[in-house]
C-alpha cells in the first residue's frame, strides 16, 4: 500500500507541474481560457483529497471552508475521492501471499 500511496505522491507532483505549465499560457489564450485547464485541476483535486484520507487526514482536515452555492461540487469531488480510496484500499486486499 505504501508504494501504491508513493506511486500517487509522484501522479500528483507531475499533474501539479502540467497545471503550472497550461496556466502560464493564459496570456496568450484569448480571454484567458485555456482549454483542459479546469479538468487537470478538478483530476489534482480529487487525487489529493484521496492521498490525504488514505494518510489519515481527517475530512476537516483537508478542506474546512465552504459556501453553501458550491456544496454540489463538494459532494462530486468527494464521492469520487471516496470511490479513489476504495479502488485503491481493494487492490491492497487483493495482494495474495504464497508461502512455499
Amino acid at each position: 500500500m505504501k508504494t501504491k500511496i508513493k506511486l500517487m505522491k509522484q501522479e500528483q507532483k507531475e499533474r501539479a507541474l502540467e497545471i503550472r505549465s497550461l496556466k502560464s499560457t493564459r496570456k496568450q489564450c484569448q480571454n484567458g481560457y485555456v482549454s483542459g485547464l479546469g479538468s487537470v485541476q478538478m483530476k489534482y483535486r480529487i487525487e489529493h483529497i484521496a492521498y490525504c484520507l488514505l494518510r489519515g487526514r481527517s475530512p476537516e482536515q483537508i478542506e474546512n471552508k465552504w459556501k453553501p452555492e458550491n456544496m454540489a461540487e463538494k459532494e462530486y469531488v468527494w464521492k469520487q475521492a471516496e470511490a479513489l480510496v476504495d479502488k485503491m484500499k481493494g487492490e491492497a486486499d487483493e495482494t495474495v501471499c504464497v508461502s512455499a
